[in-house]
This record gives structure tokens, C-alpha cells and sequence, in this order.
């Protein structure tokens, strides 16, 4: 992987691309597993450790306290695209597994973010191991945030009997380039747990949309601030949230 790392870092500086974002690896199929987030940490580390003179986004930060290496991201690519603006990263890097038999390959990509443009591709490989095989039966949730909240312990307050957050400031999504482009238009349904201080600590997507609304919808929302939510008792409560997010262009 370090190998790989150097060569695709070279490539981002011929490319006069001096910083750019790993996201996880993908794959087999349609889900991002432990070994796919592990391999993604590896590269980014190894892109670090290159000697080229680039800036390799810390997959530890996050945006408002909201991590965006998540499964509903990399899947998409267009998602994957809109992210990357967000970060203001000149490139970005995915990967995609496969396995035949007793091998893994792993198909390494760069690409500009300003219009998705490959830049380098690799493809390594490695005999599987006991400890890789395990984690790749692990396939990552849906949810995220600098936290690891369980949100079936938050409650879902009865509006009736209690005062649910409402907005202070929240700024509408943006529409990205391709959806504009192939008219799409719909809701992007997020549930969320707002804290005692109104702070959305953590989402996780319900109903996403293609061509980069899912990353638009996650990112607006992430920067939201909200009125705490007020229980039966009169007192700020940490509670889970329903969030619906509308594109429409007419």
C-alpha cells in the first residue's frame, strides 16, 4: 500500500493536485466494511508518509463535529465529488475491493475534484489473511459523528407534551452541479440526535438521493443550530429527530 501511495502521490503532483481526501474503500459489492475504512487509513497514511509535499486531509476531523467518512458518501460517487468541495481539497482518492478466492485486489483511485477527472489509477493485491478476512466480514453502519451515539436511547418527544427543536439558523442546501444538470428533485430524510445545547451531534440518512443531494443534505444540516428540545419536566433533553431536506428547482 505504501508503494501505491507513493506512486498515486506523485501523480497528484504532476498533476499540480498538492492536497486531497481519502475516503473509505468500497466494496465487494455495495457496502464499506472495517478492512475497506483500515486499507482507506493505510493509503492516507502512506500519502502522508511519501515525502511528497501534499495535504493529506485528516480522516480523524471532522466538520462541525460531524465525520464524513461514511459509507452513504462513498458509495455515490457523485456524493464522494461534492464532498471533497466541501473539504476544499484539489483531489480526492477512493478504493474499490474485490476478492477472488484467497486474494484481495484493490483498485486505488485519484481524482480532481473540481470536475472528477481521473488522475492515476492502481490496482495491488495480497493474499487474504485470517485477521483481513474477519474484517471484511464487518460492514459498516449508516450512522455518523465524532461520537458513537446509540440513537435508539434518545426519545422521539411527543410535540404534544413537549417542545421539539425548532431552527435558529439553518441555512438551505445546496444544489450540486449534476443534480442541476439531470433534473433531479426530491427529499433527502436524515434522522437526527440534537443535544441539550441544540448542537445536531449525530445523523444518520434514512432516504438518500443520487448525483451528490445525499453529501449537500449532510452537510447544510450538519451546520445547523437548533433550540434544544424541551421535555414534559421544563428541561433541555437530548432527543432523536426527524429531518427532511427538499430539492426542488421549480
Amino acid at each position: 500500500m505504501d508503494a501505491a501511495a507513493r506512486q498515486i502521490a506523485e501523480a497528484l503532483l504532476k498533476a499540480k493536485q498538492q492536497s486531497v481526501a481519502v475516503f473509505d474503500f468500497s466494496g465487494p459489492g455495495e457496502q464499506v466494511t472495517e478492512l475497506g475504512r483500515k486499507l482507506a487509513n493505510d493509503f492516507s497514511t502512506g500519502l502522508t508518509k511519501s515525502g511528497a509535499k501534499l495535504e493529506v486531509e485528516d480522516r480523524s476531523a471532522t466538520i462541525d463535529g460531524q465525520s464524513f467518512f461514511i459509507p452513504e458518501i462513498v458509495l455515490d460517487p457523485e456524493s464522494t465529488a461534492a464532498l471533497a468541495q466541501s473539504l476544499s481539497v484539489k483531489a480526492f482518492c477512493m478504493g474499490q475491493l474485490t476478492v477472488d478466492r484467497d486474494r484481495i485486489h484493490v483498485k486505488v483511485s485519484a481524482y480532481r475534484t473540481k470536475n472528477g477527472k481521473g488522475i492515476r489509477a492502481m490496482l495491488v493485491s495480497w493474499t487474504m489473511t485470517d485477521e483481513m478476512r474477519k474484517l471484511l466480514e464487518k460492514a459498516l453502519t449508516s450512522s455518523f459523528a465524532a461520537g458513537s451515539d446509540d440513537f435508539s436511547k434518545y426519545p422521539m418527544l411527543d410535540p404534544k407534551t413537549s417542545k421539539t427543536p425548532t431552527c435558529l439558523s439553518c441555512p438551505r442546501a445546496s444544489y450540486s452541479p449534476a443534480a442541476m444538470d439531470a433534473k433531479i428533485q426530491g427529499v433527502v430524510e436524515l434522522e437526527a440526535i440534537v443535544g441539550e445545547d441544540g448542537r445536531i451531534r449525530n445523523l444518520k440518512v434514512i432516504k438518500g438521493l443520487p448525483r451528490g443531494l445525499t453529501a449537500a443534505a449532510i452537510v447544510a444540516v450538519s451546520k445547523w443550530r437548533l433550540s434544544p428540545a424541551i421535555g414534559p419536566e421544563g428541561k433541555p433533553v437530548a432527543v432523536r429527530q426527524l429531518i427532511e431536506v427538499t430539492f426542488q428547482l421549480y
